[in-house]
């Protein structure tokens, strides 16, 4: 028996080129897996979540010299709300009790509907005001909508 030779069909030409072939597949496997590595790293960092939670803040009713002034009394409770802002971790760090405002504004009652000696009940709108040199923050839970104020015409001889 002649013993036959094994012929390799393959040449150095197609061994190289499939080669090079590869390596720019692995090439580019490595350069997309770094872009991919980065995209998630900068997601995790940004979307990074937290919320402050605000305890009894007092609200403050804007206005109210203005309408004694012209001759009425106002009452109200003394009010404290409860609220939570959410942000990321960074900008939530930058809060604190006196970086935000609550308030209502009695500017925006029409008085003129008040006779003499007539008390009427107005609910307020509460304004949530979050400091403007820190975007990105929501306002999340609120403890109340309006607070109620009562508003009396006094009597020209009181």
């Amino acid at each position: 028996m002649k013993r036959e030779s094994v012929v390799d069909i393959r040449t150095t030409d197609v061994d190289e080129s499939v080669i090079k072939k590869n390596r720019r597949i692995d090439t580019l496997i490595r350069v997309l897996s770094v872009i991919c590595a980065v995209l998630i790293w900068s997601y995790v960092v940004l979307s990074d979540s937290a919320v402050y939670h605000y305890q009894n803040i007092s609200v403050n009713i804007k206005s109210e010299t203005i309408v004694k002034s012209k001759g009425y009394l106002i009452t109200y409770d003394n009010l404290k709300v409860n609220f939570s802002v959410q942000g990321s971790a960074a900008k939530i760090s930058q809060l604190t009790n006196k970086s935000v405002e609550v308030y209502a504004d009695l500017s925006k009652v029409d008085l003129s509907v008040i006779e003499e000696g007539q008390s009427v009940t107005v609910p307020l709108p509460i304004v949530y005001k979050l400091p403007a040199n820190i975007t990105g923050l929501a306002l999340t839970e609120k403890s109340q909508e309006y607070i109620d104020v009562i508003i009396t015409k006094k009597l020209p001889n009181s």
